[in-house]
């Protein structure tokens, strides 16, 4: 890897750590994972919720398809709520805070995952290369940046 290269790496890991002040893969006031429900991903498929159902969670909205959804979240937040503020779990693994697409997902260990899909690069794919090992390692990266109170 040429000085080039490693500089521009340099300053954007630099970059993003700065960026990785951010809980949440949206600014406040915005709408988190897409508009997608989180309880359904739990179910058959994820499915977009309305904002007949939404609720105000930190700052951001979150829609869910019914009522049922949304009083299931509300009594257990914690199931439902993605892992690591709803950035991409492999890219985490490194420290990173990368948006996902909310359509590659995968439920661990009672725990929803959102991972990022670029051009040739597939990050549930990667994960599934060793998926409780990257938990392991992502659950102490994200503690670093927000340490439990």
């Amino acid at each position: 890897m040429n000085l080039h290269t490693q500089i521009t790496l340099l300053l954007l890991i630099v970059g993003l750590h700065a960026f990785a002040q951010e809980k949440f893969a949206v600014a406040e006031g915005q709408v988190l994972f897409d508009g997608y429900d989180p309880v359904s991903y739990f179910e058959n498929a994820p499915e977009k919720g309305n904002e007949e159902y939404s609720i105000n969670h930190e700052g951001r909205k979150i829609y869910f398809l019914n009522e049922s959804n949304k009083q299931r979240f509300l009594l257990d937040s914690e199931k439902y709520f993605p892992t690591y503020g709803g950035w991409c779990s492999i890219s985490m693994t490194k420290g990173l805070f990368v948006y996902p697409d909310y359509s590659f997902y995968k439920i661990q260990d009672g725990r929803l995952h959102f991972f990022a899909v670029k051009a040739f690069y597939n990050g549930k794919t990667a994960w599934e290369k060793d998926p409780e090992l990257h938990q392991i390692i992502a659950d102490k990266k994200y503690e670093e940046y927000f340490p439990e109170q």
